[in-house]
């Protein structure tokens, strides 16, 4: 088909009457990544302040030192999860590890067992760190003369060494509980730490502790948030080891490897170089203006984070099939790249009032921050470009760009840093992955189902972006009054002109409108519940209130009404399809499968179980993704409705039967 026609064939199913399935994605998207962003905002504010307060009493050498332990722990963090973390993933929920855009991998690995494969995989990082925490406590002296360039400290290595074997249980558990959507316990466990640390730091800090004090804190805190994370997972794991399932979980993990690595360097290998050029009070420096970077990038990785879970979900096909692929990834990367651009704006607007509050002898960090922003967040550009992208083998494609990113980056570090210094890091970051997302995008564009580029509204929305930065050093305002005003001016005026000047299409605002909406309350109501209930004969009406107002699963209810349950599990879909029905909206016709659609909606089961079972039904031609989507959002919104609706008395029982009439 012609480029020409294509066009065509998009404007003509954006026509059509819609399931609303693009704005309902986006709600959805939207409130993950809200809960995601707060998250990771409390996460990074809490983690910068930490480091501020540190710095502050150890001073920028002390600083750089800590720094450097924190490498350490994280490095033991990912070689303790190499593997394993990816593999289960992959057996538990059939992909959504945070480094894995592999969305064309056939899910077959699935395991049979969801609770057992979790446990194995849990149980395995716990040996594999217990272990790999003791060889590192060993070799503490040799490991600190290598990593603090000659200091004898191995006791900071032995604490260091507790925070990396904690920290592996850590990671494994905090993604297992996003992929289940479980938003409030995720954000608890990202918080959970660095609050820890925070508070036992202070007043050992105070009385002169010093750098021991620091990753003291920071490790204790870790073992308590890997306990806080076992505990919150113990409903959605069998603590059994599985030797089958291990073995299983490692080979599916075994082809990440260089993926994770790659990522991996990229993402903390900076400090690591720099102390091989730079002096130590340099280092302190760059480690603050880091973690100020950290929580800059944040919401552009929250974005991509928050489609991680639900990529796979009805609403996410509902929207691919309704839009066209094409369309809809190419407006998922729209708005990806519309809040990059405001991230990285608000960023350089308040990059003086930053160095205004800065500690005594970290003055650089301000200025560096901006730059960092934007090299941190160049990884996640490549992934959501790939995540855009659609070709025959793109997973190659994807892990080799990646492991040719990883190479540049190092090798333009050792290039740039001696003549640059702590500036260096950054630039490498954007041109390590520069030649890769070039590549993968020219590649994505030319193969089986193109993305409709924002092209036009990208380029206005960071035109718009760099008048208003500019604007704004012209103006050079000299007081810290003005240096904050007059950013958030700047930020406000961004956003009031992203609709004004089409870089946000007109045909999106009221979706967008039902998204905010949904994002505070109920958003967009599309059934009245009254009108139905009042229409349902008793005995229908109670099985539904018990499912849906109370809660009870499917195995309860069957045995609680003496009924089977596939057919109880039909006649539930048939109640949905009489809402649907009274809507118009097009779930209201009655299919051969509503009892498999009834387990997936009513039967107890993990939250992995349950998604590899709406994936089966969609992926198997069984279920249309748009039935399967709205009939969720009916049940969503009829468990959110309040309990008093179920009061209603039967009026006109004649009026529908069991299952829907309309064909």
């Amino acid at each position: 088909m012609s480029r020409q026609r294509l066009a065509e064939a998009r404007r003509e199913a954006r026509s059509r009457p819609s399931r609303g399935s693009g704005a309902a994605l986006g709600e959805k998207v939207l409130r993950l990544s809200s809960f995601n962003t707060v998250g990771l905002f409390i996460n990074h504010a809490l983690t910068l302040v930490g480091a501020v307060v540190v710095a502050v009493f150890l001073g920028p050498a002390d600083f750089g030192r800590y720094g450097l332990l924190l490498f350490a722990a994280a490095f033991l963090s990912f070689l303790f999860n190499l593997g394993s973390k990816q593999g289960t993933m992959k057996r538990t929920f059939g992909g959504g590890d945070d480094d894995d855009e592999d969305d064309d991998e056939e899910e077959g690995d699935l395991a049979e067992s969801r609770q057992r494969a979790l446990g194995t995989g849990l149980i395995l990082t716990l040996v594999v760190s217990a272990v790999g925490t003791a060889l590192f406590v060993l070799f503490a002296d040799a490991v600190s003369g290598f990593l603090l360039a000659g200091q004898d400290d191995p006791e900071l290595i032995v604490w260091a060494g507790v925070a990396g074997g904690f920290g592996a249980v850590v990671r494994l558990g905090s993604l297992a509980l996003w992929m289940e959507e479980r938003p409030a316990a995720y954000i608890f466990v990202e918080t959970l730490r660095p609050a820890l640390a925070l508070l036992i730091a202070v007043p050992l800090l105070a009385a002169g502790a010093g750098v021991e004090a620091a990753i003291g804190s920071y490790a204790v805190a870790s073992a308590a948030t890997a306990l806080a994370v076992l505990y919150l997972l113990r409903r959605s794991v069998e603590l059994a080891f599985d030797l089958g399932e291990s073995a299983a979980i490692m080979r599916r993990g075994a082809q990440r490897i260089p993926l994770v690595t790659s990522m991996w360097a990229v993402g903390y290998m900076d400090l690591f170089l720099l102390s091989r050029f730079v002096t130590q009070d340099q280092l302190g420096v760059y480690h603050l203006a880091s973690k100020a970077g950290f929580a800059v990038a944040f919401l552009p990785a929250g974005y991509r984070k928050a489609l991680r879970p639900i990529r796979k979900s009805p609403a996410f096909h509902a929207a691919e099939h309704e839009y066209s692929p094409g369309t809809a990834r190419g407006i998922q990367l729209g708005y990806f790249l519309l809040m990059l651009v405001g991230v990285l704006l608000a960023i350089t607007l308040f990059a003086r009032a930053l160095g205004r509050i800065s500690p005594e002898g970290y003055g650089e960090a301000a200025a560096l921050i901006p730059v960092l922003a934007a090299g941190l967040v160049a990884p996640t550009v490549y992934r959501m470009l790939s995540k855009t992208a659609k070709f025959k083998n793109k997973p190659r494609y994807f892990i080799a760009g990646a492991v040719v990113a990883a190479l540049l980056f190092v090798a333009v570090c050792l290039l740039l840093i001696p003549p640059l210094g702590i500036w260096a890091p950054p630039v490498a970051m954007m041109a390590a992955f520069a030649i890769p997302s070039v590549a993968i995008l020219v590649k994505g564009q030319r193969g089986r189902s193109p993305a409709e580029l924002p092209t036009r509204s990208f380029a206005i929305a960071a035109s718009l972006a760099a008048a208003i930065a500019a604007a704004y050093y012209l103006i050079d305002p000299p007081g810290a009054v003005a240096q904050v005003v007059l950013p958030i001016l700047g930020l406000g005026l961004w956003i009031v002109l992203m609709p004004l000047t089409g870089a946000i299409p007109k045909a999106h605002r009221q979706p967008l409108g039902q998204m905010l909406r949904g994002l505070v309350g109920r958003g967009h109501k599309r059934i009245e519940e009254e009108a139905v209930i009042g229409r349902l004969p008793a005995g229908e009406r109670r099985a539904a209130k018990l499912t849906l107002a109370d809660g009870t699963p499917l195995h309860k209810l069957a045995k609680r009404l003496d009924r089977d349950e596939d057919e109880l599990a039909a006649q539930l879909v048939g109640t949905l399809r009489r809402f649907a029905d009274h809507a118009d909206l097009p779930s209201a016709t009655a299919t051969d499968n509503d009892a498999l659609i009834g387990r997936f909606l009513f039967a107890r089961a993990t939250p992995a179980d349950r998604g590899a079972l709406g994936r089966e039904l969609m992926t198997s031609g069984l279920v249309d993704p748009g039935d399967l989507y709205e009939l969720e959002a009916i049940t969503a919104e009829l468990r959110a409705a309040p309990s008093e609706i179920w009061k209603a008395r039967a009026g006109d029982p004649g009026g529908a039967g069991n299952g829907s009439q309309r064909g």
